[in-house]
């Protein structure tokens, strides 16, 4: 794919042409910060409609925190992850307070193990949920990880 322009761009192409949540904002944010990695967008495969499937942490969430680790985390056993950690906490308090919640299912209000997936009804709940929450997180990613 020719890189877009913008992290957000980037992110809705990933989301609408296959890849999950976790996936596209991960790759999306790798794309911004100029980084790159044989384990991306791999690493976040099973995270998708809150750890797969099962409605738990949502999947761009999962995939954020994986870029801050990815940017800010131990890459040896003498770094620190003191940035990685206040970043952490600082971006899953702005999802609480943004989102109210951390977790897919109260986000989607889908049980992606019970729900007809792909369905218009899910089509519908995540283009009205998940796309907005994408936006915002990339806009975040860019905030705060530049």
């Amino acid at each position: 794919m020719e890189q877009k322009k913008d992290i957000i761009e980037n992110c809705l192409y990933y989301f609408h042409n296959g890849y999950s949540c976790s996936e596209a904002i991960l790759q999306a944010g790798m794309d911004e910060f100029g980084l790159t990695s044989d384990c991306t967008p791999a690493v976040a495969s099973v995270f998708g409609g809150g750890i797969k499937s099962l409605g738990h942490i949502c999947g761009a969430i999962s995939g954020t925190l994986m870029l801050i680790g990815i940017m800010h985390g131990k890459h040896s056993l003498e770094d620190s992850c003191e940035e990685a950690d206040r970043l952490a906490l600082e971006f899953l308090d702005y999802c609480e307070k943004e989102f109210g919640t951390l977790m897919c299912r109260d986000i989607t209000g889908i049980n992606f193990r019970e729900e007809e997936y792909p369905s218009e009804k899910c089509t519908n709940i995540i283009e009205s949920n998940c796309v907005p929450l994408l936006k915002k997180i990339c806009l975040w990613q860019k905030e705060n990880l530049g």
